[in-house]
């Protein structure tokens, strides 16, 4: 094989991954994934409300600390510090990607 074949090929796997991923996010926006978990985050809160105005009724001493919960977790470790540098190489070139085919697209139809 030579490298313009290999090339090729490996073009067209990155253009497949990003259109799958497109379709993948797409559709789970579609469905309402990404408002079910906002809805989620709402009614804990709303909970916690309910919670603190009961305690003001029932005159019980107030700390704000009970009412907080810190439930987003940490993951440090070497995948994720991978993970976010390739997800901001993915978006860079994307970004690149995307300016360069525009400008093309403006080129055109300004000609």
């Amino acid at each position: 094989m030579n490298k313009k074949t290999i090339f090729n090929k490996l073009k067209n796997i990155i253009y497949l991954v990003l259109v799958v991923s497109f379709l993948i996010i797409y559709f789970a926006s579609e469905a309402g994934y990404f408002d079910q978990v906002k809805n989620k985050k709402v009614s804990l809160t709303n909970e916690q409300i309910a919670r603190f105005e009961e305690d003001i009724a029932l005159g019980k001493e107030i700390n704000m600390e009970a009412y907080y919960t810190d439930n987003s977790e940490i993951y440090n470790n070497k995948f994720t510090k991978i993970g976010s540098l390739l997800s901001n190489k993915i978006e860079d070139i994307v970004s690149a990607l995307l300016d360069k085919t525009f400008k093309a697209l403006n080129d055109f139809l300004d000609s």
